[in-house]
């Protein structure tokens, strides 16, 4: 699944003009790494912001 919605993705954004990583995690994957200190999910829980949030 994740590699499909990394695929979707991916197509969906090609024709914007900047450079980008995607990083997709599943939920259990995401819950186990959200309080890690050194990791990039991690620091995206602390300092991330939400740029767009299903209604």
């Amino acid at each position: 699944m994740i590699l499909y919605e990394t695929a979707r993705l991916y197509l969906a954004l090609r024709k914007l003009a900047l450079p980008k990583d995607l990083l997709l995690y599943g939920r259990d994957e995401f819950e186990q790494l959200r309080d890690s200190e050194h990791h990039i999910v991690g620091r995206a829980q602390r300092e991330g912001k939400v740029l767009h949030a299903r209604a």
